[in-house]
């Protein structure tokens, strides 16, 4: 059937393939199965039933013949017994009479056409008493019963047999032996001849010994004998005739085997007890079943040509089912906006024409319903235009910078603002690599590639917010850094990323803001050191020993004011601390050093402050040498930090534990308390400046809350990073991951 171009849009027909095809396809294929099935069932039928007639003729034909073969055998054996029972023969044997009797029954045996070569007689001692023609040699001992022995030679095959009869005097006592040397030739012609099944048909008759098959094949009776070695191998053994091995040992059957020489062939087998030997008779496989090949070849041509006149008489029959079928489907591709005309004109009393009146309603239906959804989407399209006007309008009228990446990271769109606060033209910004444009950068230095806030997001598919305390810096195109407070959140259609949206928002006037709280938090703490550090030094005069004049009460007034003036010296230490490192004036110097020895005496040192909060503490440190690149005196202020809060917040009676491990990579140093633990609701605030948990507060007014931000801002110099694990009520342990060489992976 022709198909219709896709690229055309009043095409009536988009098909692949037609009913008609389908129909005639089906009716084919129907046919051709049926016609398949018939023909294999009537094979398979035809060729069980000329298997069991083969079967049938072979079984009767190997028994004709060992009936055959039998029948010759017994008439040689009881004509020698009958020889060896007459009176003239005993009185040889006995020496009562002249021998030349027995050339007398040589003679009349020819005369008679018996096949005889030869007679002799024996005595019970093996000595020859009388012997004409072919002489026979005797047996080791006298037979006590009539023996038919065959003479087989390589050479001759087998020509000739002698058959044994015993000599009895009239109390029955063996005196002699008499032997009749017959000619085989006869018996082997009646045995292979009268050949009836065919070219391939084949006789042999064998017996077994030494180890050995000896056979002989209905085409060459007289010449060599064919000998098959049985082996000890079970490969060897499937080299011999196996049906003809069968027979020698007694059995009887018809089978389907393959001869010695490969051949696929129908075989019957028999014994002949008479012999000890056995008959074969076989005939080629395809030759016996020839007629049933034939019959499957004939069966085949006349299914190919039911299959042929049913295919031509189905596509009459389909064409006839699907012409108003075809009407209706060109009648109805004609329908299109403008062209909704359609009246019911098939009259064929079936399906089709209830399709067709259907088809009439729904198009009645359809020209209303498209006029209404006209004027809909004329509605709808308005509003989306206003929608579309006011959404751009506050694109570029929004102060804050945005800027939107695709998938692959590279920018679909930027609003004025981010160009104006950049230094950059849209046109320069549009299709190219956002990760390459935006060079961010925070105090340490520029961010890598896998922190770039777009490359977090895309990959994570998830919102990045940077942290409060981190003060990240966008490099405008003069070189120049704008310092900024953005977010990036992912574009996603259900499971699909389609992209990014960047905003950012200038921070200049609030980070110089920052920077000046630092200052003057700095200056006003260097300015209060001097008259603290004074008002310690006449503290410490007065609480000391050598003022005699103070009362017990006045002293202890006295140590309250003292002790007031160390946590005020404490306070303003850790403010310039925090000072100097947002002003960025900490710079490690980093150093080789043994972390077991140096953590070890600084815990040592520790175990005063343990001491005095009455907390007992357990030091586990590796015992082998552990070197780490690091600034040691940065990292003593970390430890002290966490080993401080650790003393301070734990339960009395459990220990403050303090671990040293060695990785792959880094070192981990865990400090573990069982103490009040932080709040879930509260343990993402941390590491902020100034923060304390609720509980915490309750137990100690006395923090400032920079402790773990300092600890926080140090590791971050040196490379280094805090986690910590927390449950209230059970404590919290904290671990510092520091590099080995100095680098973070």
């Amino acid at each position: 059937m022709p198909r219709c171009p896709t690229s055309v849009p009043t095409c009536p027909l988009y098909l692949r393939v037609s009913i008609l095809t389908r129909l005639v396809r089906q009716s084919l294929a129907l046919t051709a199965v049926t016609v398949l099935t018939l023909t294999a069932l009537s094979f398979l039928v035809a060729r069980s039933l000329m298997t069991q007639r083969v079967f049938s003729q072979l079984s009767s034909l190997v028994a004709s013949r060992e009936d055959r073969l039998t029948a010759m055998i017994r008439v040689d054996r009881e004509r020698a017994a009958l020889l060896a029972s007459r009176p003239e023969v005993r009185e040889v044997v006995i020496g009562r009479r002249d021998g030349a009797i027995v050339n007398s029954l040589f003679n009349t045996l020819l005369e008679e056409q018996v096949p005889v070569l030869g007679m002799t007689v024996f005595d019970t001692k093996a000595n020859v008493i009388r012997s004409i023609g072919v002489r026979s040699q005797p047996l080791s001992a006298p037979p006590l019963t009539t023996v038919l022995i065959p003479h087989i030679d390589d050479r001759q095959g087998w020509r000739q047999h002698s058959v044994y009869a015993p000599v009895r005097d009239p109390a029955g006592n063996v005196r002699g032996v008499l032997v009749l040397r017959y000619n085989s030739v006869p018996i082997l012609l009646a045995l292979f001849s009268e050949l009836s099944l065919g070219e391939t048909e084949e006789i042999f008759v064998g017996r077994r010994a030494q180890g050995n098959l000896f056979l002989i094949h209905h085409s060459h009776p007289e010449e060599r004998v064919h000998t098959l070695s049985l082996g000890s191998s079970t490969d060897e053994r499937h080299a011999v005739d196996f049906s003809l091995l069968q027979a020698v040992q007694g059995e009887e059957g018809v089978h389907r085997t393959y001869d010695f020489r490969g051949h696929d062939v129908f075989a019957a087998y028999r014994s002949i007890p008479s012999l000890g030997w056995g008959i074969v008779v076989k005939v080629d496989r395809a030759e016996a079943l020839a007629g049933v090949w034939r019959l499957a070849l004939f069966l085949l041509a006349i299914g190919i040509l039911f299959t042929v006149l049913a295919g031509y008489i189905g596509a009459l029959f389909a064409r006839r089912l699907t012409a108003p079928l075809l009407r209706l489907s060109e009648r109805v591709g004609a329908l299109k906006p403008g062209h909704w005309g359609f009246q019911s004109s098939i009259r064929t009393a079936d399906e089709v024409e209830v399709l067709d009146r259907v088809i009439a309603d729904l198009t009645a239906r359809l020209r209303d319903t498209y006029k209404s959804l006209e004027d809909e989407i004329a509605a709808r399209t308005g509003e989306l235009q206003k929608q579309y006007a006011l959404d751009r309008a506050i694109l570029q009228s929004i102060q804050h910078g945005v800027l939107t990446v695709d998938a692959t990271g590279h920018i679909t769109d930027v609003n004025p603002a981010a160009c104006q606060m950049l230094g950059y033209e849209r046109r320069e910004l549009i299709g190219k690599s956002g990760v390459e444009v935006l060079e961010i950068r925070r105090h340490e230095g520029p961010l890598t590639l896998p922190e770039h806030p777009l490359v977090v997001c895309l990959k994570r598919r998830a919102a990045y917010r940077p942290a409060p305390a981190l003060h990240l810096s966008i490099l405008c195109k003069d070189h120049t850094l704008l310092p900024v407070l953005l977010i990036a959140a992912p574009l996603l259609e259900g499971k699909k990323l389609n992209g990014a949206i960047l905003v950012f928002q200038d921070m200049k006037e609030e980070r110089q803001i920052d920077y000046m709280k630092s200052e003057f938090i700095s200056l006003a703490s260097h300015q209060l050191r001097t008259p603290l550090s004074t008002a310690r030094w006449y503290l410490e005069l007065l609480a000391g020993d050598e003022v005699k004049n103070l009362t017990t009460e006045e002293r202890s007034y006295v140590k309250e004011i003292l002790h007031a003036t160390y946590r005020m010296v404490h306070l303003l230490d850790a403010l310039l601390r925090v000072a100097r490192l947002e002003g960025g004036g900490l710079n490690p110097q980093k150093q080789c050093i043994d972390m077991v020895k140096s953590l070890g005496e600084m815990l040592e040192e520790l175990k005063i402050l343990a001491k005095e909060a009455k907390v007992h503490c357990q030091f586990i440190l590796p015992r082998r040498k552990v070197t780490v690149c690091t600034d040691f005196t940065l990292l003593r202020i970390i430890i002290q930090n966490l080993f401080t809060n650790a003393l301070k917040y734990a339960n009395s009676g459990r220990a403050v534990e303090v671990h040293l491990t060695k990785k792959k990579r880094h070192v981990e140093i865990a400090v573990q308390d069982h103490g009040i633990g932080i709040p879930k609701s509260e343990q993402k605030r941390v590491f902020e400046k100034f923060f304390r948990a609720h509980n915490v507060r309750r137990l100690d007014t006395t923090g400032s809350g920079l402790g773990l931000y300092i600890s926080q801002r140090i590791a971050e110099s040196l490379g280094a990073k805090i986690s910590f694990k927390s449950a209230e009520g059970r404590g919290s342990t904290f671990t510092v991951k520091i590099p080995i060489d100095g680098v973070e992976k």
